[in-house]
C-alpha cells in the first residue's frame, strides 16, 4: 500500500469518525433542547410521536411522546451512524493490509457489517411497534436505512 493510498483510506475512516460524531450530537442537542436546537443552521424537522408504556408501580398505561429527528444525518437515513461506523471499520481493515495478510484484517468489518444492517432491521421492527403512524411517517420521509439510495 503506498503512502498516498494509506493517506487517503486514513483521510476516509476519520471522516467516518468525525460524521459519527457529528450524528450523535445532532440527535443528542436536538433531544437536549426538545427539538429546538438548529441542525446544519437550520431549524430542524421533527415527527412527535405517541407511544404507550405501562407503568410498574400502578400498572396503567402510561403515555408518552417523543421526537423523531427528520434533519441533518438523520434525514439523509435512518440510521446514518451506522454507515459511518462501517466507514471507519472498513478504512482500518485496508489499511492493515489485505495484500500482504490476506483477507483476516477484514473480518472486523465484515462482522460489524452484519451485525449493523441486522441491528438496523430490528431497530426497524421495534420502532415501528413502538411508535406506529409516527413511524410510518418518519419512514416515508427518510426512506433509507443506512447507505441513501442503496439500503
Amino acid at each position: 500500500l503506498s503512502w498516498p493510498a494509506a493517506g487517503a483510506i486514513f483521510a476516509v475512516g476519520l471522516l467516518g469518525v468525525a460524521f459519527n460524531f457529528e450524528a450523535d450530537l445532532q440527535r443528542q442537542r436536538f433531544r437536549e433542547t426538545g427539538g429546538a436546537a438548529l441542525v446544519w443552521g437550520r431549524k430542524p424537522i421533527a415527527i412527535e410521536a405517541e407511544y404507550h408504556v405501562t407503568d410498574p408501580k400502578s400498572g396503567k398505561l402510561a403515555r408518552h411522546t417523543s421526537l423523531l429527528l427528520v434533519s441533518g444525518w438523520w434525514g439523509v437515513a435512518r440510521h446514518a451512524q451506522y454507515l459511518f461506523e462501517l466507514t471507519a471499520a472498513w478504512s482500518w481493515g485496508l489499511l492493515a493490509g489485505v495484500g500482504t495478510h490476506g483477507a483476516l484484517p477484514l473480518f472486523y468489518a465484515a462482522f460489524l457489517t452484519v451485525l449493523l444492517v441486522h441491528r438496523a432491521i430490528r431497530d426497524e421492527e421495534k420502532c415501528s411497534l413502538k411508535y406506529g403512524a409516527a413511524y410510518a411517517k418518519y419512514k416515508a420521509m427518510v426512506p433509507y436505512k443506512i447507505v441513501p439510495y442503496v439500503f
